[in-house]
């Protein structure tokens, strides 16, 4: 069970949609690399980093945001 029935088909379709995307969005160099190594160019591949600004979001205090939301009472 599990894995893919046609591995070959799979692997022959990622990289004709990757060739094919006006833009790649790999989220490490890595996978970038990956991409490139299946023909698609450098110049279509930006890769974009999971993450979040900790600057902008962090843990807060849920009650206080559920009053402030007018949640206190629903949640």
């Amino acid at each position: 069970m599990g894995g893919l029935t046609w591995p070959a088909l799979a692997a022959w379709t990622e990289k004709a949609c990757w060739r094919g995307a006006s833009v790649i969005l790999p989220v490490t160099e890595a996978l970038g690399a990956i991409v490139a190594q299946s023909g698609a160019p450098w110049k279509r591949i930006a890769v974009t980093p999971n993450g979040v600004n900790s600057a902008i979001f962090f843990p807060r205090d849920s009650a206080d945001a559920k009053t402030r939301l007018g949640l206190k009472d629903s949640l």
